[in-house]
Parts: C-alpha cells; structure tokens; sequence
C-alpha cells in the first residue's frame, strides 16, 4: 500500500527555499539529497475501463529505464492518499498487460485485484490518455519513529497541445507510522505557503484534457 501526503503551493517559490526550511533540515538525512527529471504517461481504453475503477497505468521514463505501475486508490482524506501499488522495470514505454501480470511486484497488495482489474484488457485497447513531465528533488527526512521522502515536483501536466505547470510537495511513508507523517505534514502547513491537495497528477492532467473538450 502506497501512503503518501500531497501539497500543493500557493504562491510560486523555489526548492531550495523549501529544503532549507529549519523544520526540514533539521530533521533530513545526510547525503539524502537527489534530483532528477521523470516522464509520465498514462493509459487507458476509449471508455475509461481503469478511471471508472479508480485505477491508472502508468509508466514512467526514470534515466534510462521505464516502470511500469498501476495503482488503484483506496482513500484520499486531507491531502492524505492510500492506494494499492504494483510496478515492474520494462525494455519500452508501450504497455504489456501479459507481462505486467507475470511480473509486476508490490509491497504486499493483493494480486488478485491486480488479475481482476486487467485481466480482461488487451494492449491494443490501451492508448495514451495524458502525460506528466516534471523535475523532482527528494530527501528523506527522519521523524518520530518513521522515515519518510519529501518530494518537490515542477513541471507541466500535458494533454495534447494543453499543458499547465505545477509545482507540489509530496511526503510519501517509506517506514514507519502514518501518524508521524501526517503530524509532520501538519508542521509544514504552519511554516510553508502549502495546501493538502485531494487531486493527483493523472487526475490533474485528465482534468487539463476535458477542459480542452469542446
């Protein structure tokens, strides 16, 4: 299950700014660090089989490889979003449904609500849908008893010729508790121009798409 906590800025600033906060330096691990530029691209049929189940495939263009993921949402409340979570690294940026089948891995989710969201698909029915192009800075940061990565992503949802820039801030749990997260989310709306955002990118994009639906 993928936990994770989204912001959105209210006024434009730049990451450093962000990072050098004394909330986050404080409580960041040295040498953590990293940054670098990702592509987006989500699939799904004509009829929206995967957005209708709260489901998104998507793969991602990291460096030279490309991941393939899906993910199917379970709860969004106050910036806070869980959802079930399987990848696999793949040769190309063009769905394989059969493959993703046999090897997509996740941490502990249920492969049977993998099998039963795709197993009915074929690749052919997958098109590209929307994109998301965007620069991300990371670091972990160590609170309570749990480590987490805050996430600083600008750059463009795109669809078509449509694009918008974004700029967020994202905590995702990597171990821990989900209470240490949200309180640390809670001292970084007190000292950042930040907002918990209910939207995620896929969604964001779609949304950029259907407004250029005339």
């Amino acid at each position: 299950m993928e936990t994770e906590i989204k912001y959105r800025l209210r006024s434009k600033t730049e990451v450093d700014d962000i990072l050098d906060n004394e909330l986050i330096s404080d409580h960041t691990m040295p040498d953590s660090r990293a940054t670098k530029h990702l592509r987006n691209t989500y699939f799904d049929t004509p009829l929206g089989d995967l957005d209708s189940e709260k489901a998104i495939y998507r793969i991602r263009e990291d460096d030279d490889q490309y991941i393939a993921t899906v993910k199917i949402s379970k709860s969004v409340s106050d910036g806070l979003h869980q959802r079930q979570e399987w990848s696999v690294i793949q040769d190309d940026n063009k769905p394989d449904i059969i493959y993703f089948l046999r090897q997509a891995e996740s941490d502990g989710d249920p492969d049977t609500a993998l099998t039963d969201l795709l197993v009915s698909l074929k690749d052919d029915e997958l098109e590209e849908v929307c994109s998301v192009e965007f620069d991300r800075t990371t670091v972990h940061v160590g609170y309570g008893d749990t480590l987490i990565e805050l996430a600083c992503d600008i750059g463009y949802y795109k669809s078509g010729r449509l694009e918008e820039e974004f700029f967020e801030i994202e905590l995702e749990l990597l171990e821990g508790n989900v209470i240490d997260l949200r309180e640390f989310g809670d001292e970084l709306e007190k000292v950042l121009d930040i907002e918990p955002e209910n939207m995620s990118k896929y969604e964001k994009s779609i949304r950029l798409k259907r407004s250029g639906i005339k």
